[in-house]
């Protein structure tokens, strides 16, 4: 009878555990895109920490994975892409989790961004770019407009990759607003329109046109009538940065573009790299684990 009530009382123990596992295990989003153009990518998402899973990304670069919170490596794997492992924590609450993935290093850069390179000379901003939809999918024949105070418009269309590519006569840059060491002049701006039918109108003010320099925006493209405005006018430009005082004061200012900052709830901090030296938007960027931007072409 004893040995009964101890079988019964282990079985009953591990029921309580496997209901309370099952009770705090929390689903996790995954995505998975392209950091030069942020187009969905196919990977193996792999998680080793209290317990291991493996997912495959679909082709919107999608997946979800079920887990108990805890620590975990995560390791994400993909043809073309360089792999990648880094720390990730699930969370019991799942409003406190990100997706668990990340914008994938091609290990060869895509021949449309080589491009906008090769074309980079003194007196001119090569405008380069790509416009995705909700799926991290290309929007091909999306017309785009460039317009500024001292260039006649620019227009142009996206191709089957949703990129686009302009070359324009560098604006005149403005005087510092808080007179900076070092920083005399701001690069002037310029403002993209993008349209497509079926598609909201996306407006993008203040884009930033270094001289002989890229410069890059991504457009997210939604569906739907209407006009989205966005102000991609990063902090620095309008001063609200703070003032500099001294040599090299201004050294670590944040010169990322607003619309490479991550939106609120949570997201970590965009940590951009490989940029070219002293260029206020650059078209190369890595961003680390559980980073969500609006845009955001590297």
């Amino acid at each position: 009878m004893k040995r009964l009530g101890l079988t019964f009382a282990v079985a009953l123990a591990f029921f309580a555990v496997t209901y309370c596992n099952a009770q705090t295990r929390v689903t996790v989003p995954v995505v998975t895109t392209d950091s030069a153009t942020h187009i969905a990518v196919r990977a193996t998402v792999e998680f080793k920490g209290p317990e291991s899973r493996s997912v495959e990304t679909d082709s919107d670069g999608r997946a979800s994975v079920s887990l108990s919170p805890g620590r975990y490596q995560e390791t994400i794997t993909a043809p073309g892409y360089k792999t990648i492992t880094f720390p990730w924590v699930i969370h019991p609450n799942a409003s406190d989790n990100g997706p668990a993935g990340i914008h994938l290093e091609p290990e060869k850069e895509p021949e449309e961004i080589a491009g906008c390179y090769s074309q980079m000379r003194p007196g001119y901003t090569v405008v380069c770019g790509y416009a995705i939809d909700d799926h991290n999918q290309p929007v091909a024949d999306v017309h785009i407009r460039l317009q500024g105070k001292s260039f006649e418009p620019m227009e142009t269309t996206t191709n089957y990759r949703g990129f686009y590519r302009m070359q324009v006569p560098s604006p005149p840059g403005t005087p510092d607003p808080i007179g900076r060491p070092g920083r005399d002049f701001n690069p002037g701006t310029a403002d993209i329109t993008a349209q497509k039918s079926g598609y909201k109108t996306q407006v993008h003010t203040n884009i930033v046109l270094p001289d002989g320099q890229s410069s890059g925006l991504l457009v997210e493209m939604e569906h739907g009538t209407g006009t989205v405005e966005t102000d991609d006018a990063p902090a620095w430009l309008n001063g609200t940065s703070g003032t500099c005082i001294g040599e090299h004061a201004c050294d670590d200012i944040d010169t990322t573009p607003n619309h490479l900052k991550p939106k609120s709830g949570g997201a970590a901090p965009v940590s951009p790299h490989l940029q070219r030296e002293s260029a206020p938007v650059s078209l190369r960027s890595i961003i680390p684990p559980g980073t969500t931007i609006k845009v955001g072409f590297p």
